[in-house]
């Protein structure tokens, strides 16, 4: 789920994590996610559009895209057993990299700084190589830039009826204030787990 304030409708996520086992319960690792969500086009300025000169007709679009969101880095976690599953905290530490629609943008053009995670999760086994694990995290996008999202060239964008719009409530600007810079999203998977070294035994 992301942020109310990151303009993204949620969408699945897809992704591949290492993990290598240091010592006791602690381990650690590499990730890599991504996310194909569209923009919610009412939180930016409409698309106008005038014809017929003064007395014509004024028509207003709401304009989304479909990007593509990628989250990347390394993570730490500390597992222990409960009963016969076993649980686990992390935190991690990243980038994220969101690219716009590439003919919405005319051009290859991307978004990106630090993101950062905490999570938890459980595991449960079904076999002696395999098992489930349900894992929730919070993840943070350092310095989200929610204009950089916005579809419609400067241009065209709707200035002269603002009031018009649909905007949902309390939008913010497009300045990144404190505030709004870190973006909180929610992620939570489902996913089947494969050990090979238990496997090869």
């Amino acid at each position: 789920k992301w942020d109310e304030n990151a303009a993204l409708d949620d969408a699945a996520i897809a992704g591949l994590s290492a993990t290598y086992r240091l010592l006791g319960g602690l381990s650690v690792g590499a990730f890599i996610e991504g996310s194909r969500p569209s923009t919610l086009g009412n939180y930016f300025p409409a698309a106008i559009f005038r014809t017929g000169g003064v007395s014509g007709t004024t028509l207003l679009y709401t304009v989304s895209q479909r990007v593509t969101v990628l989250n990347y880095g390394g993570r730490a976690q500390y597992g222990f057993d409960l009963g016969r599953y076993n649980a686990y905290v992390g935190i991690g530490f990243g980038q994220y990299t969101i690219f716009p629609d590439v003919q919405q943008s005319n051009g290859v053009a991307s978004l990106s700084d630090m993101s950062w995670e905490t999570g938890a999760g459980l595991g449960i086994p079904l076999g002696e190589s395999s098992g489930l694990r349900f894992d929730a995290r919070a993840v943070h996008f350092r310095k989200y830039e929610r204009w950089g999202l916005n579809a419609v060239a400067p241009a065209a964008q709707n200035t002269l009826f603002p009031d018009l719009q649909d905007f949902p409530d309390n939008v913010p600007g497009p300045e990144c204030a404190a505030s709004i810079c870190s973006m909180l999203n929610w992620r939570v998977v489902v996913a089947f787990v494969f050990y090979p070294q238990r496997a090869a035994r």
